[in-house]
């Protein structure tokens, strides 16, 4: 009797298994939450002052460090010159960057984050003739923005005060028409384009 007791001890416990199954995924889980790497911060909420902007130089490989950005309406995009969308994307960022370019207080950042890969860039640039100012992203401003693969191509309205006025992610049209509009709105606020009035002889410009 004693014998048989001690086989049916030895019998396989499915729930003392199962019990045993969950708390090493608890163990494994806790140890990955504490050792593994940090989640990617969140991108900038509308409201928060823009960071320092540190990107890298296609051309030259030297690290940036982008000024005299106040009093301007800033558009800045995070996107990839390595995305199947690369070229309508770009396409869609020159067309904004020719808009608004003639504006004083306009300045357009295309931001790329193919850091390692600064070739896909430079051809891009050049087979397309874009003149937008394009730079790649830094690691540190790469994670300091929240960019990655999935929120690609993110866009960031800056205020002329320092300010993110709008943030947004992207390729279709009602995201660009959404973001136009709002950049139109606030040039247009502090930098106020008025009608010309044409006077035979000369032509006199007014600002209202």
């Amino acid at each position: 009797m004693t014998e048989e007791k001690a086989v049916d001890a030895r019998k396989f416990d499915p729930v003392s298994a199962l019990m045993a199954v969950v708390a090493a995924i608890a163990i494994l889980w806790a140890g990955w939450l504490r050792f593994g790497p940090p989640p990617l911060p969140e991108p900038l909420a509308p409201g928060a002052k823009l960071p320092p902007l540190k990107l890298i130089d296609p051309e030259t490989n030297e690290p940036i460090l982008l000024l005299g950005l106040r009093d301007k309406v800033v558009w800045v995009t995070f996107w990839s010159a390595n995305a199947p969308q690369a070229l309508s994307d770009l396409a869609d960022l020159q067309r904004i960057w020719t808009r608004f370019s003639p504006r004083s207080k306009f300045a357009m950042v295309a931001v790329a984050v193919d850091l390692e890969e600064p070739g896909p860039l430079l051809e891009m640039l050049a087979n397309t003739k874009a003149s937008l100012p394009a730079y790649l992203a830094e690691k540190q401003t790469r994670n300091r923005f929240g960019t990655d693969a999935v929120r690609l191509p993110m866009h960031l309205l800056i205020d002329e005060t320092g300010k993110v006025s709008a943030v947004a992610q992207g390729r279709d049209g009602a995201t660009f028409a959404r973001l136009t509009e709002q950049t139109k709105q606030r040039l247009d606020a502090i930098d106020p384009i008025g009608q010309p009035r044409f006077v035979w002889g000369e032509i006199r410009f007014n600002r209202r």
